[in-house]
């Protein structure tokens, strides 16, 4: 099922409020831990919870997205990895 990523967290916002929650995986996709569940990344910073945005990303690991722009760490055939410009944006790194 879902696997934790040690050390690993996103910066979550919905209605003003920020949380940081850790990072999981599962067949290679990226979801962050809510409440007791766990929400979608995607490319553009949306969640699918609606009304959370992605404030930032903490990972040392890869990103790719998927043709449907969600994040996932597997880069295999149908996975392209983001963009230089997205990548700093998430992570926060240059």
């Amino acid at each position: 099922m879902f696997s934790k990523l040690e050390g690993d967290v996103a910066l979550l916002v919905v209605a003003g409020v920020y949380k940081v929650c850790d990072l999981y995986e599962m067949d290679g996709k990226a979801f962050a831990g809510v409440s007791g569940g766990f929400v979608r990344l995607y490319e553009n910073g949306s969640t699918s919870k609606p009304k959370m945005q992605i404030e930032r990303v903490h990972t040392d690991v890869a990103l790719y997205k998927d043709r449907l722009g969600r994040l996932t760490f597997d880069a295999t055939l149908g996975t392209s990895q983001l963009v230089p410009a997205t990548s700093t944006l998430l992570i926060g790194k240059d």
